[in-house]
């Protein structure tokens, strides 16, 4: 699944006139499931891999793990910031924690890439459903 997910964010970019290479991509949400720190198994590092690996700049935001290794590297979890997610090519949202303002994501984000359904009902022309 990961392959797939990835393969759609490059094709959501394409279709906004965007190479997934060099494009910042914030992923929100890299736990194994909403409301817990847990990483084992979890999909969605290997989501943010994949990216890194086709070239895009990769960045997390997860309230509840702080700290990610990723190609040899650690990573920290980045504020969810208007600022943050305006200077994004494309927010996807891995792994949607309680209390995750979805509607300020969508509103700020150039892009978003819905691959958890929770944009669902809003309608709103940046959004890519999985």
């Amino acid at each position: 699944m990961p392959e797939y997910v990835v393969s759609r964010i490059g094709e959501a970019l394409n279709e906004a006139g965007k190479p997934l290479k060099g494009s910042r991509v914030l992923c929100i949400g890299v736990a194994y499931k909403p409301g817990v720190d847990d990483l084992r198994e979890s999909p969605a590092l290997e989501v943010l891999d994949r990216l890194a690996r086709r070239g895009a700049v990769v960045s997390y935001h997860d309230p509840l793990v702080r700290q990610v290794e990723l190609r040899d590297s650690f990573h920290d979890s980045r504020g969810l910031t208007e600022e943050t997610l305006e200077e994004q090519d494309c927010v996807v949202v891995l792994t949607a924690h309680p209390g995750l303002d979805v509607r300020m994501v969508i509103r700020c984000a150039t892009l978003v890439f819905d691959a958890r359904g929770v944009t669902a009902g809003i309608d709103a022309p940046n959004v890519v459903r999985l």
